[in-house]
């Protein structure tokens, strides 16, 4: 603030700098320009207002403080009845002038740091080096020093921090520098939004919701926390490791008046069980976990029902051992077994309710298919979880697409 109030004394040609923590000294007309003479008193005041106020302001970010103070001080004067307009127009204008060479300092401040401060950081987070002039590169400044960041590592950064959603209740976090662990200032975040309008990275919807609410995480969590908490659901389902999910598949299975009839072997590959029903998965956590009352909901609800009710009519013998015995007439072949994987894609299920069965052309389609790609066998029987017994190399694992 220092800096502002020089500047403020060096527009109206102010013989003496003073600032008001200095020790007192009487006002003097003598340290001004007679051309300024009628504001000086005026701005020396406006400069006094100031400092107080900024001792006794209780708002956190630098910027908002500063840009606060100016505009209640100036306001304050503007409005003042007992101040002529004639002086409330040069007051205005020697506050302009000084605003303008401020930023103009800042600026120049700015282009010395991006040119001359060391470069620490020349690669992303996957180690790829990373050229400075490269549209989809970023430049961070902090503690007298320049970080290059790709514009899909800082938006990920940036997404993670704000979307911070333990158990599926969301707490954003300030997102950080990760290699200095500190916050990124709000100035920062604005130079990386209108960098990522800019170049060809995808745009983020998390990231501009953001910047509507002014980079606040308060506001930004109350004004958006539905999607908040369906991104959260969403990040989670598809991005956690297989066999964490294992456990939450079956547990929907079984809770399903359909899909709790299938008879899933226990040694079915666990990764692809859970690689078809990640979408079914993504439904039953939006309708247990997202914020209760919405019309999502029930919506999810009975599309649920009805997907997994297709699903099972369309293959109810899926997760079975397929048995197939050998037709050798001089040599018995050794036995082969294999899973059942016939399935229907969760998209390519309508979820029109006036349509809850699947027919028996779609059937009939389904085992044509599993033909043209030799998966079916007339012969073969199925079996349950009582072959749970045999031994791993008494059969082949074949698993069906």
């Amino acid at each position: 603030m220092k800096t502002f109030f020089y500047v403020l004394q060096k527009c109206i040609q102010s013989n003496k700098i003073t600032y008001p923590d200095d020790p007192f000294e009487p006002f003097s007309i003598n340290n001004y320009n007679n051309a300024f003479i009628d504001i000086s008193l005026y701005i020396y005041m406006m400069i006094n207002d100031m400092h107080n106020i900024l001792k006794k302001s209780k708002i956190k970010n630098y910027y908002s403080k500063m840009a606060h103070i100016k505009l209640s001080v100036l306001s304050n004067y503007l409005n003042n009845i007992y101040i002529s307009n004639e002086l409330k127009e040069k007051i205005l204008i020697v506050f302009c002038e000084a605003q303008r060479i401020y930023f103009s300092l800042i600026k120049l401040v700015n282009v010395y740091r991006y040119k001359c401060w060391p470069l620490v950081v020349l690669n992303d987070l996957t180690l790829f080096p990373l050229d400075i002039n490269h549209p989809s590169t970023f430049v961070m400044i902090q503690n007298k020093s320049r970080y290059l960041f790709s514009m899909h590592d800082l938006i990920h950064i940036i997404e993670t921090a704000i979307c911070n959603a333990p158990n599926f209740f969301v707490r954003p976090l300030s997102p950080k520098n990760p290699y200095n662990n500190q916050k990124i200032n709000t100035s920062t975040l604005c130079n990386i939004y209108f960098k990522m309008k800019e170049c060809t990275y995808k745009f983020s919807l998390i990231m501009h919701l953001f910047f509507l609410e002014c980079f606040v995480k308060y506001n930004f969590f109350i004004n958006n926390e539905p999607f908040l908490r369906e991104y959260a659901i969403k990040q989670y389902v598809y991005t956690s490791p297989n066999q964490t999910l294992y456990n939450a598949v079956n547990l929907m299975l079984n809770n399903n008046y359909h899909t709790n009839k299938l008879e899933i072997h226990e040694k079915f590959p666990k990764d692809l069980l859970v690689n078809i029903f990640k979408p079914y998965l993504f439904y039953y956590y939006v309708i247990h976990y997202n914020i209760k009352g919405t019309e999502k909901i029930y919506k999810y609800k009975n599309q649920l029902h009805i997907k997994l009710r297709k699903f099972y009519e369309y293959n109810n013998l899926f997760g079975r051992i397929k048995y197939t015995a050998g037709r050798s007439k001089h040599k018995r072949k050794k036995l082969s077994f294999k899973f059942n994987t016939d399935h229907i894609n969760f998209y390519n299920i309508s979820s029109n309710p006036a349509s809850h069965s699947v027919t028996t052309v779609t059937r009939l389609n389904g085992i044509l298919n599993m033909i043209l790609h030799d998966q079916y066998d007339p012969d073969e029987i199925f079996y349950t979880n009582e072959l749970s017994n045999i031994d791993d190399d008494e059969y082949n694992t074949d698993y069906e697409d």
